[in-house]
């Protein structure tokens, strides 16, 4: 499903994992792997075991599944980390420092997975448009 916010872009719901890293209180960082709920040009929305600290940075990995070994490397700011139901965590991330690469790789992302579902609900192709009989 695709929504159309106040954002100048689309935000896309698609099942992939981005692998992500943060720096708590800890001088190592740790990684974990957050499903992806939804995904934009200006940033992500993920869930996360722990609660993560607004403006807090994070280092990520997406895995995108259109192209076999394509790996985009964003890093971004917490914007929330809200506790869900099930003890799992929603957390918005606002993308930082996009390179030019970066940014052409992920609009390529969102057009593969808008196109793949424009096929799956057959929405593709040019829609016909209904003649309308003559009046005269």
């Amino acid at each position: 499903m695709v929504q159309k916010e106040k954002r100048e872009s689309f935000r896309i719901k698609k099942s992939i994992t981005a692998v992500c890293s943060f720096r708590g209180n800890e001088l190592k960082a740790s990684w974990m792997d957050s499903p992806i709920l939804n995904l934009s040009e200006a940033g992500i929305c993920i869930l996360t075991e722990k609660k993560l600290t607004a403006k807090q940075t994070l280092r990520m990995r997406l895995f995108l599944s259109h192209t076999p070994r394509k790996t985009l490397q964003l890093q971004g700011t917490v914007v929330t980390s809200q506790k869900t139901l099930s003890g799992a965590h929603l957390t918005g991330v606002a993308f930082i420092h996009v390179t030019d690469k970066a940014l052409r790789m992920l609009r390529t992302y969102i057009a593969w997975v808008l196109t793949k579902k424009e096929e799956h609900y057959g929405l593709s192709g040019s829609r016909k448009t209904q003649k309308r009989p003559n009046k005269g």
